[in-house]
């Protein structure tokens, strides 16, 4: 395989398509080449039912649809990551209006939950400015009995 020219590079131009453009650099028709898009995110979602295009237009404004040619072909398959249902359990020392109470919270689920994740709890009633300030905790990692 060989690299596109030095002067070659690649747009994104909205959220489902991806300019290359050679930019002055002739592409032998009995080369092989290859791209590179990183710093994508996968979909967390089957694609294995969608294609994807590829298409080469005699002009660079790819809205002339002057195509030369065009391909379809199936993206390669990619993990879905089901949303785990976890049991949340919660604890709450003090149960009288407008005072200060710890709220230990137990979280159970069937799966590893992995170290880059983070935990959101959402309140069902909202915090004043002072809450916020006195929120802490008496451990600063999660940890499992």
């Amino acid at each position: 395989m060989k690299k596109l020219g030095d002067f070659s590079y690649i747009q994104i131009v909205d959220s489902h398509q991806i300019i290359i453009a050679p930019n002055g650099f002739l592409m032998n028709k009995d080369s092989t080449y290859s791209f590179v898009v990183s710093n994508l995110t996968n979909p967390n979602l089957n694609i294995s039912s969608s294609s994807f295009l590829i298409q080469t237009f005699y002009s660079p404004d790819i809205y002339d649809k002057q195509i030369i040619s065009q391909s379809l072909f199936q993206p390669p398959t990619i993990r879905v990551l089901n949303v785990r249902t976890c049991q949340f359990d919660l604890t709450i020392e003090t149960k009288n209006q407008n005072f200060r109470s710890f709220y230990i919270m137990a979280l159970i689920c069937p799966s590893v939950i992995k170290e880059a994740s983070r935990l959101q709890v959402y309140l069902p009633w909202n915090l004043t400015k002072s809450a916020k300030q006195i929120c802490t905790s008496i451990t600063s990692s999660l940890y499992s009995y």
